[in-house]
């Protein structure tokens, strides 16, 4: 059994996708993970009409 560690990640290669970015990474310990960094959506509101006098 190996020693325990915290792991020191490096970056291999990523690449964006529909879902977000994946991330293939390496521990200096030989240990591999992949993670996925979501896409984030930006949604923008839409401004009242302009007869709409809802603040009064």
């Amino acid at each position: 059994m190996g020693t325990r560690h915290e792991h020191l990640w490096s970056t291999e290669s990523d690449h964006p996708t529909s879902e977000g970015v994946v991330s293939y990474q390496r521990c200096v310990c030989g240990e591999r993970r992949v993670t996925l960094f979501p896409a984030v959506r930006i949604v923008q509101a839409r401004a009242a009409p302009s007869g709409d006098r809802s603040d009064r």
